[in-house]
């Protein structure tokens, strides 16, 4: 079944295209072709309510109303990082403050900062 999409976002380099929907899923499309980059990114629960690309054109970070936000890498679609109750009753939106560091701000009216700490790249 598929789901209404619910957020859009180009990354900076405009080589890929990010769609989040209505049941927490992302598919990463790659813009020269067209084609799926990866589908993989599913590990949200609920809607998709903002996405924000890396400067490194590598890396999204999502937020849901699942509570959570999840960082993602297009080379490497099965690793993420979770931030599991990040925000009580939702994630409204996210961003990056630098390379390393993630805003957050929630249906709890609180905007939250993180520290993303990525795993080795072996």
């Amino acid at each position: 079944m598929v789901s209404k999409p619910s957020f859009l976002k180009i990354s900076p380099k405009e080589d890929y295209l990010a769609a989040g929907d209505a049941s927490g899923k992302i598919v990463c499309y790659d813009l020269s072709t067209f084609a799926v980059k990866t589908s993989r990114w599913a590990f949200h629960t609920a809607k998709i309510n903002s996405i924000a690309w890396n400067e490194d054109n590598d890396h999204i970070v999502s937020g849901s109303l699942d509570t959570n936000f999840i960082v993602y890498s297009v080379s490497k679609p099965m690793r993420n990082i979770k931030k599991l109750n990040a925000h009580k009753e939702g994630v409204n939106a996210v961003c990056w403050i630098d390379n390393k560091t993630v805003a957050s701000a929630g249906t709890d009216a609180a905007l939250k900062l993180w520290k993303v700490t990525f795993p080795d790249a072996s």
